[in-house]
Order: structure tokens, then C-alpha cells, then sequence
């Protein structure tokens, strides 16, 4: 399988920590503006916490070393994006949150390794098949809200919260028309990407409504956010970047899972939250951050070693 960049979250990795400092990491109780997503989401059993929606459950992280993005192949052409270029502004955004300096030193503790591309215009997970982590751009049909410039879905283990996969999604025709920054969008959806929910913040990334303005840059509020999840020093052991089931670089028909919980549509449920910008001048903007909460089969568990 080819890499093509390392993008790396920690200038050194320590011997192997117990798994629990990052398994079932939650929001802390001291004051934020930060809040990670929970698992509770899917049973509606959250308590709030401050300006956080959703605590509860177990709180969304990935438990791997290091973790495989694939880009879209076909680039972003109405954005006036190749492939590579395309690449490289994911690569970008990716950078910002793992190379954050964290407030006690060091880098989070999560490397992004950018894959060969793939080309497939669902978000999908299989459980029995091949997976990819993906960033995929829509030129034509967009199949959310028409007034929303991306999506990003987790699916996830509600036993533990670990991410199992993600992927981003952009309306590109929405972003072009609108003269949006896709820099500044891949940049909040990277957040999601990694477990973060909504800010209350208003300077940061991840505050729900969308900035204009210059490149993207971390605030405080996202650095805490992203070094709480993913701590200094701590590892998860050898690098193993490659998706659960395998690789794929186009869509999978074997156990797809697009819908509710276990492809049965009988459980799971999306929670949608708005990015709608901060002048009305703007238009009816909003970037819909969607959790696909998905539970996984029992054949699938916490620490199942990945090929």
C-alpha cells in the first residue's frame, strides 16, 4: 500500500503506555469551551457539561498509533484542485491540528499517514470488508442539506468510543459558488475527524459558525481540545496504519454499513449539528457536522489486532 506523506503528532514515540489513558478519554471537568463526543449521543442519555451538549457514555477518540487518510482521487476540479493539490491542502489542514503545540509541551500523540487515494461518494464502514478513510469531494449530487458544505461521519464502537472509521465529505460546488475556503472547512471537519464536537468559543476552529477571514489557525480552545484527546507522550504502540478489514480505493459492497446501527436501520441515529456563518450576509450557509452513530458487530472488539 503506498504513502505518500507522514504527518507526525509526537517528535518521538515512548514505549507502550496502559491503553486506558486513551480509551476511554472523556471531557475533563475543569472549565472549556471544548467538547469531545460521546457515545451517548446514540441513547439520548448525555447530561450537559457547561456549554458541552453531549456528555455522557464514552468519549469518541481513535485508539491507534497512527491513522491512514485517503484523499479523492479525481482532486477537487470545480475548486480549481488536481488530485496532488488536493492532497496537499488536506495534508495541511491534517498538520494543523497534529503538529498543535501542546500547553505542557510536545505535539498530540496521533500521526495522519496520507494513502493512496480513492474515489467513492459514500461515507460507508464495513464491518466484514475493506475500509477507507476518506476525504471525498462532490462536484454533482449532494446528498445532505443543500445549504451544507461538508459532513463529517465518525462510526464508532459504543461499547468504548474508539473510532473504528471516518470520513469527511465536501460540497465543492456549494464552496466554489460561494467563494468559501476550503482550507478553513477541511480544517473544522478534521477536528470532528478526530472526536472533537462544537465550541463555544467563538475564535475557534471548531465554533459552530463559519469565519471569514485569512488561513485557519488553531485557537487555544482547539489546542486544549485536540492535546486532551490525544496526549504527549502517549502511545498506543507500533504504527499500524492500515484500516480495519484492509485497504480500498473505491467503494466496498461487502457488509456496507451507510444507515442505522448495524445496517439493519433498527438502531444508531445521526445527530446533525449546523456551521452556519457569522453574517447574515453571507447566506444560508451551514456546514453540517453529522455523527452516523453505528454500532459495530460483537466479531468486532476493542484491541482486535488489524492486518
Amino acid at each position: 500500500m503506498k504513502r505518500r506523506a507522514i504527518i507526525s503528532g509526537a517528535a518521538a514515540r515512548q514505549a507502550l503506555l496502559a491503553a486506558v489513558a486513551l480509551s476511554a478519554t472523556s471531557a475533563p471537568t475543569t472549565a472549556a469551551a471544548y467538547c469531545q463526543a460521546h457515545t451517548c449521543q446514540d441513547d439520548h442519555t448525555c447530561q450537559p457539561r457547561g456549554d458541552c451538549e453531549y456528555v455522557g457514555g464514552n468519549g469518541l477518540s481513535w485508539r491507534r498509533a497512527c491513522i491512514l487518510v485517503s484523499t479523492d482521487s479525481a482532486g477537487a476540479p470545480s475548486l480549481g484542485l488536481s488530485a496532488a493539490a488536493f492532497e496537499a491542502e488536506v495534508t495541511r489542514s491534517f498538520a494543523l491540528w497534529t503538529e498543535a503545540n501542546c500547553p505542557n509541551g510536545g505535539h498530540p500523540s496521533i500521526e495522519i499517514l496520507m494513502g493512496e487515494r480513492a474515489r467513492c461518494e459514500a461515507a460507508e464502514y464495513n464491518d466484514c470488508g475493506p475500509n477507507a478513510n476518506a476525504v471525498v469531494v462532490h462536484e454533482g449530487d449532494w446528498p445532505y442539506s443543500a445549504d451544507a458544505v461538508g459532513v463529517t461521519r465518525p462510526f464508532f464502537s459504543l461499547e468504548s468510543g474508539e473510532i473504528l472509521d471516518a470520513d469527511i465529505e465536501l460540497n465543492a460546488a456549494l464552496i466554489a459558488s460561494e467563494g468559501y475556503s476550503v482550507a478553513t472547512v477541511l480544517a473544522h471537519e478534521i477536528g470532528h475527524f478526530l472526536g472533537l464536537e462544537h465550541s463555544s468559543d467563538e475564535a475557534a476552529v471548531m465554533f459552530e459558525r463559519y469565519k471569514t477571514g485569512g488561513d485557519p489557525a488553531l485557537d487555544d480552545d482547539d489546542i486544549a481540545g485536540v492535546c486532551m484527546l490525544y496526549p504527549p507522550g502517549v502511545s498506543l504502540g507500533e504504527c499500524d496504519p492500515t484500516p480495519i478489514n484492509g485497504f480500498t480505493a473505491s467503494c466496498s459492497s461487502e457488509c456496507t454499513v451507510t444507515g442505522g446501527g448495524d445496517g439493519s436501520g433498527n438502531d444508531g441515529c445521526t445527530i446533525i449539528h449546523p456551521f452556519r456563518p457569522t453574517s447574515g450576509s453571507l447566506g444560508a450557509l451551514g456546514l453540517v457536522c453529522l455523527l452516523a452513530l453505528r454500532r459495530r458487530r460483537s466479531s468486532i472488539t476493542a484491541g482486535t489486532t488489524r492486518r
